[in-house]
């Protein structure tokens, strides 16, 4: 069906001297759970990503699947390894700068508003927002230095250290 193909392993063996040595990467066979990620489409054509657990056999030569998932909604990405549903799973968020723009992201998205605040070093609020989104993002431009940014809702109760540069 797929007529494009790429090569998942790979393994060397060098034998310049008189000591041969290998490489392979991450799969080389001396090592357990090894990750391939992929996607499929389903009838209606629709995107569902997954990932196959494996172990590589001591010629490097075959594979032996432990066990895999497949993302029952089409087109949200599911993290290697995760065997429950995404729903379960505790809320994290991820957060970085680049220029005058702050971006968030959350591991799924939130059942309800998180609310977001940054503090300056003295305490003082200079930002709140509500974030609803899987993914938001901010413009603006706070001077250099240290923040505390600070999420809450039912869900999440996390304060973060933050140094922003422009």
């Amino acid at each position: 069906q797929n007529q494009e193909f790429q090569l998942l392993a790979f393994r060397f063996l060098f034998t310049l001297s008189a000591d041969p040595f290998e490489t392979g990467g991450f799969w080389l066979s001396d090592m357990d759970d090894h990750f391939i990620g992929f996607q499929i489409k389903d009838a209606a054509k629709d995107l569902h990503y997954g990932w196959i657990r494996c172990n590589l056999s001591e010629d490097g030569q075959s594979l032996t699947i432990k066990d895999y998932a497949v993302q029952e909604t089409p087109g949200v990405i599911i993290k290697a390894g995760l065997t429950t549903e995404i729903d379960e799973m505790a809320l994290e968020a991820t957060i970085y700068s680049q220029n005058t723009n702050l971006y968030f992201s959350f591991n799924r998205p939130p059942n309800e508003a998180v609310a977001f605040s940054i503090y300056n070093l003295s305490g003082q609020l200079v930002f709140k927002s509500d974030l609803t989104n899987r993914y938001s993002w901010f413009d603006f431009n706070l001077p250099d230095g240290n923040y505390v940014f600070e999420l809450k809702s039912e869900e999440i109760n996390k304060s973060i250290a933050y140094y922003i540069a422009n």
